[in-house]
């Protein structure tokens, strides 16, 4: 059998045993230690077989006088008061003992130490669970003091076009089919609107709260400045400078930012696929400021929906929209007939115009 499956008689028999709780020689000393370090399920049943055996081995012996007489030397060298007496002695190694309890006191701090530490976490966790409490006591406590952020926004419907100022002084004119939206008040320390459609922006000058236009992942940002931008969800963004300086940045792209001056413009796609730097031609970008409408080398399709927006109507298509097609001409405060009618001249179609709506045949072209 393994001494690891001994249970505490057999520790009693064991010679090996016997011989290191008695004489506790060198050789059965280093073997008994290292067995308990690694036998630490077994100090209780040694601690059992040891005080057995030191019970069961007491036998009388007597000292002969020569062992006497040194013994009596050794202890009047140490007392000097001592009284002589003789006496039966049984002298058993107390090694065994102190090694078994080392052993079961470090059991027991282990056994403390457990303890210790599922205390320990569970007043952490009342703690932790005390503090998410109170965090979201706080937060909706927070929630009700902080009124809810309000909104201003204006449009322009289709087929208009207004005028508006902003609480700063700043003066936007929306195009049609186009709308700002602000938080009121108007009072940040940054002065942040979103927009939808196209506008021309005159700001007002504060050179501690910037002015940004937000379209889309694109931002424009302006102390003092004239500035255009058309943000149609079809088209792609452009920013096309007046007077002053802007800065042109994308939130979503690290780095892609310019700097404008005056006949300087940005064009850039919601996908960030394009960003492209370049001079604009002022009198096509402010034509709708002067209720003109310029097509150069248009296609058709965008023509069409160009007239949708300035006049607030809708197409109804008969037939294959012509992709070979392309619409130059400039149109000055023009009504809608008189637009039709001078794109008819090269383009074969009919129209009638009903209301709000728009029925164009394309069927003899």
């Amino acid at each position: 059998m393994s001494k690891s499956e001994y249970r505490t008689e057999d520790f009693v028999l064991d010679p090996e045993f016997r011989k290191w709780v008695l004489a506790n020689d060198l050789e059965s000393k280093l073997y008994w230690e290292e067995f308990l370090r690694l036998n630490k399920n077994k100090v209780e049943e040694i601690e059992k077989a040891r005080k057995i055996i030191i019970n069961l081995s007491k036998k009388e012996f007597h000292l002969d006088e020569v062992q006497q007489d040194s013994l009596w030397n050794q202890i009047n060298s140490k007392i000097d008061r001592q009284e002589a007496i003789k006496k039966e002695t049984k002298v058993v190694s107390l090694d065994s003992w102190s090694a078994i309890q080392h052993h079961k006191e470090k059991l027991e701090s282990k056994r403390r130490e457990k303890l210790k530490m599922t205390l320990v976490f569970s007043a952490a966790s009342v703690a932790v669970l005390s503090l998410i409490l109170w965090f979201n006591f706080y937060q909706l406590q927070q929630e009700k003091a902080i009124p809810p952020v309000e909104y201003e926004t204006i449009e322009a419907l289709a087929g208009v076009k207004s005028s508006i100022s902003l609480p700063d002084g700043t003066i936007v004119t929306l195009n049609s089919k186009s709308k700002v939206t602000y938080a009121k008040p108007f009072n940040g320390k940054v002065r942040e609107i979103v927009l939808e459609g196209e506008a021309y922006f005159d700001v007002a000058k504060d050179t501690l709260r910037p002015f940004i236009v937000k379209t889309g992942p694109v931002s424009t940002q302006a102390l003092g400045t004239e500035f255009n931008i058309q943000a149609y969800p079809e088209s792609p963004i452009s920013i096309s400078l007046i007077e002053g300086a802007v800065l042109v940045f994308n939130e979503e792209v690290v780095g892609l930012s310019e700097k404008l001056i005056p006949g300087e413009g940005i064009l850039a796609s919601l996908d960030n696929k394009l960003w492209q730097k370049d001079r604009f031609d002022l009198e096509t970008t402010l034509a709708w400021m002067n209720k003109t409408l310029i097509f150069k080398n248009t296609p058709f399709k965008e023509t069409i929906h160009s007239l949708e927006k300035w006049y607030g109507v809708e197409f109804k298509i008969t037939g294959k929209m012509p992709e070979d097609v392309y619409i130059t001409g400039k149109f000055k405060d023009e009504s809608l007939k008189n637009i039709l009618e001078g794109i008819s001249y090269s383009t074969k179609y009919s129209y009638s115009i009903e209301g709000k709506t728009v029925n164009l045949n394309l069927t003899q072209y």
